[in-house]
């Protein structure tokens, strides 16, 4: 069977991915550092829940009034960052449970770990742009 030819981005099946200790170090601790950020993420995210919860049953008027006064754009605003948030969580878990996949079956789940995190990036940066954006119309209903 022959190579593929260079620069098409195909890979060669005979030829495994060699990494070295230090890069083997690294992708260890990222997984370690991926984990925590998503058991935290969701940790905080419950507390949050809880909290809502806890305030929506023993005061519902209050929660209710506390989202009315708000303009529209904040509300959805806060909700997008509550969805951004959930998916990031299973973006970083994805993440680390392929990284650990790749030290047992092979550099497929590698690949599949760091299209991941480029979701995670991309699904930020566009949070990023449309939290921006909520408030920049925020901003101008006030004027």
């Amino acid at each position: 069977m022959n190579a593929p030819p260079p620069g098409t981005g195909e890979r060669d099946p005979g030829r495994q991915l060699e990494l070295s200790e230090p890069e083997v170090a690294r992708l260890r601790a990222a997984e370690g550092s991926a984990r925590f950020l998503a058991r935290t993420g969701a940790v905080g995210f419950g507390l949050l829940l809880l909290f809502l919860l806890d305030v929506g049953l023993r005061n519902p008027a209050a929660l209710i009034n506390a989202v009315n006064v708000q303009y529209p754009t904040i509300v959805a605003s806060g909700i997008l960052f509550v969805v951004a948030g959930i998916g990031a969580i299973a973006l970083l878990w994805g993440y680390a449970r392929n990284v650990t996949a790749f030290f047992v079956r092979g550099e497929d789940a590698l690949a599949r770990a760091f299209r991941r995190i480029r979701h995670f990036v991309i699904l930020w940066t566009l949070v990023a742009a449309l939290t921006a954006l909520f408030e920049f119309i925020a901003v101008l209903q006030r004027l």
